[in-house]
């Protein structure tokens, strides 16, 4: 009773603090009181009751630091127990109060759950405050990739939802115990590890660079490493020293080695100690060193001597006055399990030595705090790493090399040029040019996927940084001159270009490509709405077609344009005499991302198979003043 008080006493408290800060009027009455499970989570608890393999140690109890509910269960499995996995584990399963809705984690007991990390897994280490460790198993069908062969629906409602969780924990601790969590031909994934910091390092490795690394002699040294302005932190690895200056500024694009980007921070660029190792730095079944002295285990049971590398490397940045902060750890990968290695990824940790008294700032100094280090208990501060290579972070969509490796000019960098532009950028296009002569106006920006802070600059120097700062590997440059002064002061100008695409909605761009196109460019593509952009005119020609281009072109669009014509004629909002893209030209933004995104369709078509010239017309359809969708027309 005496516990009972007390609580009800803090429960009252917290009430009457919440009342006086007006966050809430009432509040439940289970929230004065000592919780009790809701009916849901009795039934659900119920149906477990006879469940193999399942033992219930006690009921469900609220955790009122976490605000969830928890229950303490035991799991026994029916296989020969494992090095790392015993047949008998207890488990804390936590659930929201909203269940079943809500996630439901499972994770070990502080004593007598699992102690190592597996495959599938969180970095399972001890909790301060808590009656469980830290690592949460995959149990959910939408992560990982175990237990395909096993897959079933998870079910939503109250009293089935926990039990499909409890078969797939026992499937789960089997395959743990049997070394089947992974198989052949699942993609590879890093281990779980908890980082120290609020920062990250970024590399940038492919296929190549994997070559390179393979070919390398040496096994450490220095790189270097530089901060971006943004938040959180982010440090592009900038080289490493056994490449050279050509091959380092070919790591990043130009939102990264842009020098402007981070000129207030030339005086920030930090160095770090590289260590390629064999394989990757697990200790079995699939768990990262805490620890210096585990790493050196780990290193040891690759062959290498860690304490010699570290030292060696160490004298000679102090011989070279180099200032180290951290250690990065590279190391071969595959993409998918089974498969041969094809890539290198790096894990980094901070560099910080204990500190002695009673020697001199020498070799025999860095020895013994090097051999203090690993052979202590010292934590590793591991720092967050991700590999910012265009493979890696295109992955969730994609579009053809061929196109990706393509360089395409954009003329016009209005509204229309600028959303083409994000479908070509945002599917890793990287090379793009724009020409522009206007100017960002605030009016532009109801449909441009510029904001108020490019107001006043040039359209394509704008859009260009724009684009490059989307992906760390775009190149894109610009021209502030329209398409004539360009062309008058560069006059090959479009031979360097595999893409041009005309967006400006002007006659005189078209006779000008009509008289300036060569062999030299493979494709050419004009865009353009109509009025209030009921329709999206795109126009495909291939270099034996570029001389007739004007007349070509003006044939097929001219009784498109008579509509429209007809159209506007009807309509008091146009004022004569403005652009298509002013501000007044009824065109909204959502009308010119569904057309532009159809268009892509068809020109990502047209570049990687082509076809014949044509005007492709890509025209909004209403039924009884419903949108039903677009119709497509081959003229």
């Amino acid at each position: 009773m005496k516990r009972k008080r007390v609580r009800a006493g803090i429960l009252l408290r917290r009430l009457a603090d919440l009342l006086q800060e007006k966050k809430v009027q009432t509040l439940p009455r289970n929230d004065l009181l000592d919780r009790e499970p809701t009916k849901e989570l009795r039934a659900a608890r119920r149906l477990l009751e006879d469940m193999p393999g399942y033992e219930r140690l006690g009921d469900f109890y609220w955790e009122e630091r976490l605000e969830k509910w928890v229950l303490h269960i035991r799991m026994t499995i029916d296989v020969l127990e494992s090095e790392y996995m015993p047949t008998v584990t207890e488990w804390r399963v936590i659930l929201d109060p909203q269940y079943p809705l809500g996630q439901i984690c499972f994770m070990p007991d502080e004593n007598k759950g699992i102690k190592h990390t597996f495959q599938h897994q969180n970095n399972n280490r001890l909790l301060n405050y808590s009656k469980w460790r830290s690592g949460k198993i995959c149990l959910d069908t939408g992560q990982g990739t175990w237990g395909r062969k096993k897959y079933s629906l998870e079910p939503v409602d109250a009293i089935n939802r926990l039990k499909w969780h409890v078969e797939r924990c026992l499937i789960w601790l089997e395959a743990a115990a049997t070394d089947t969590l992974i198989e052949n031909g699942d993609p590879f994934e890093l281990p779980d590890f908890p980082t120290s910091t609020d920062y990250r390092i970024v590399f940038n490795e492919d296929n190549d660079s994997f070559v390179r690394w393979q070919s390398e002699q040496r096994s450490s040294g220095f790189f270097n490493y530089n901060p971006l302005d943004q938040q959180p932190e982010t440090y592009p690895i900038s080289r490493f020293d056994i490449f050279s200056e050509e091959v380092a500024a070919k790591v990043w694009g130009s939102y990264i080695n842009d020098r402007k980007k981070y000129a207030k921070n030339r005086n920030k660029e930090k160095a770090g100690l590289w260590l390629m190792l064999k394989r990757i730095p697990v200790m079995k079944p699939w768990q990262i060193p805490a620890t210096f002295k585990e790493l050196d285990a780990v290193c040891q049971a690759q062959g290498i001597n860690l304490l010699q590398i570290l030292l060696k490397t160490y004298s000679r940045s102090k011989r070279e006055k180099i200032k180290l902060d951290l250690i990065a750890l590279g190391f071969p990968v595959p993409v998918r399990i089974g498969s041969p290695e094809e890539l290198i990824h790096w894990f980094a940790f901070k560099l910080i030595l204990p500190k002695l008294n009673g020697f001199r700032d020498n070799e025999v100094l860095w020895k013994q705090q090097f051999t203090e280090l690993i052979s202590g208990t010292a934590k590793i501060q591991w720092i967050k790493t991700e590999n910012w290579n265009s493979m890696q972070l295109t992955n969730r969509g994609r579009i053809s090399e061929d196109l990706t490796n393509s360089r395409i000019l954009f003329i016009g960098a209005g509204a229309l040029g600028a959303t083409f532009a994000e479908l070509f950028g945002r599917l890793g296009c990287s090379n793009l040019t724009f020409v522009d002569y206007d100017k960002v106006h605030a009016g532009n920006l109801s449909r441009h996927t510029l904001t108020l802070n490019d107001v006043g600059k040039n359209k394509a120097e704008a859009l260009s940084a724009h684009i490059n700062s989307v992906f760390p590997f775009h190149r894109c440059t610009f021209r502030k001159n329209g398409l004539e002064d360009t062309l008058s002061k560069e006059a090959a100008f479009l031979d360097g270009f595999d893409v041009v695409i005309d967006a400006t909605g002007e006659d005189d761009v078209i006779q000008l490509l009509s008289n300036h196109l060569s062999s030299k460019s493979t494709h050419f593509i004009s865009v353009s709405t109509g009025y209030n952009a009921d329709r999206l005119y795109c126009y495909l020609a291939t270099n034996s077609k570029f001389a007739n281009l004007k007349n070509s072109f003006k044939e097929r669009i001219e009784p498109f344009l008579q509509q429209d014509i007809t159209i506007m004629q009807k309509t008091s909002e146009i004022i004569e005499g403005i652009g298509c893209w002013h501000p007044l030209f009824p065109a909204r933004i959502d009308d010119i991302q569904m057309l532009a995104g159809a268009a892509f369709k068809i020109i990502e078509q047209q570049l990687s198979r082509p076809k014949e010239e044509r005007l492709v017309v890509i025209e909004k359809q209403y039924a009884d003043g419903e949108f039903t969708g677009v119709m497509i027309k081959n003229i």
